[in-house]
């Protein structure tokens, strides 16, 4: 199962631009008796390598935005980075709670965003740059460093939604904004996860889980990222809804039932 999961992460990593948090914090509580706060922590290692390796990939091939990159990535990361914070700092229920809150929001706004007039959609570039773009990017990382998922999730569909960047540098910018705010939201972990039990001991004691999810995703990223110009924009739109809908359920049941 943690292979199966891996592997579905490297999928939505190289095709869709999102992280694989979405599919990470609600599974592996289950999978691997790992804390909340455990599975956050775990979760934003194997993002931070794996968005690393997507990142310059598709660098090298100049599908990166880093008009939206330079801006967005500093900004979602110091967010991160005090969410992360926080994080350690309350009871793995609530950060399902607001994981459940926060995917009932990206539902409704990235399908309603979707179907609006692209007359509203405009470019993002340099040009047009506002506080307050950098103001939302930090509440993007912020959210990501609380509950694990969010920054490449909340910023692809905002990339789609509201076409700040090209159909083709959807998933090569939505991995640069990972990167950055995973290699925040690590840092916090290393400088207060012993609070929760986060260190070296547990690092060691779930090595093999680590190892089966970090293969199993960097594999499928690796063979699967040359596919990532072929994604139209409908079939993106469904992928990401059906994944929101599939975390959302799980979540929803791991609560309530």
């Amino acid at each position: 199962m943690l292979i199966l999961v891996g592997l579905g992460v490297g999928v939505i990593s190289a095709l869709l631009g999102i992280g694989g948090g979405v599919l990470l914090v609600p599974f592996l509580p289950g999978l691997t008796g790992w804390n909340s706060h455990q599975v956050v922590a775990v979760t934003l290692i194997i993002i931070l390598f794996n968005s690393f390796l997507n990142l310059w990939w598709y660098n090298k091939r100049r599908m990166v935005n880093w008009d939206v990159l330079a801006f967005w990535g500093p900004f979602a990361a110091m967010g991160s980075f005090a969410g992360s914070y926080l994080a350690l700092r309350v009871e793995g229920k609530n950060i399902r709670m607001t994981l459940l809150v926060v995917l009932t929001i990206m539902i409704l706004k990235f399908t309603s965003d979707y179907f609006k007039d692209p007359r509203d959609k405009k470019l993002f570039t340099s040009s047009n740059w506002s506080p307050l773009k950098g103001v939302f990017g930090g509440f993007v990382g912020l959210l990501s460093g609380f509950c694990g998922i969010g920054t490449g999730l909340v910023s692809t569909i905002l990339f789609i939604s509201r076409r700040w960047v090209l159909k083709d540098e959807v998933a090569p910018t939505g991995n640069g904004v990972m990167f950055f705010v995973s290699a925040a939201s690590v840092l916090s972990f290393m400088l207060f996860g012993s609070v929760q039990s986060i260190d070296i001991n547990f690092l060691m004691a779930a090595k093999l889980e680590i190892i089966l999810l970090a293969a199993s995703v960097f594999i499928s990223s690796f063979y699967l990222r040359p596919f990532n110009p072929m994604i139209s924009d409908n079939l993106r739109f469904i992928c990401l809804l059906i994944t929101l809908l599939s975390a959302f359920g799980y979540v929803l049941t791991e609560l309530f039932l």
